[in-house]
């Protein structure tokens, strides 16, 4: 038997602030990456800045397409394991 969810801002202030943190931390990296990457990329390499945006783009998708299917196959084999089926949180 699982127990029901606390919700609330008040309750889960921890949890909540750690996303924010994150979310912070996450959106700095992005902007920095964003601004200046493509600079470093130009003076040190002599890469164009459009290439550089690209290649960010193809390698982030590889990633995320290789985690996907990992994650797929991983979620499909413990599946049959175990045969059961992940079931959502209820609210």
């Amino acid at each position: 038997m699982t127990t029901p969810a606390i919700t609330g801002l008040k309750q889960n202030w921890p949890q909540f602030t750690r996303l924010i943190v994150i979310n912070a931390l996450v959106g700095g990296m992005v902007g920095l990456e964003r601004t200046m990457l493509p600079q470093l990329a130009e003076v040190e390499f002599g890469i164009h800045f459009n290439t550089v945006i690209l290649s960010f783009i193809v390698a982030f998708g590889l990633a995320k397409a290789v985690s996907n299917y990992a994650v797929g196959f991983w979620a499909s084999f413990v599946q049959r394991r175990t045969g059961q089926r992940i079931q959502p949180i209820d609210e």
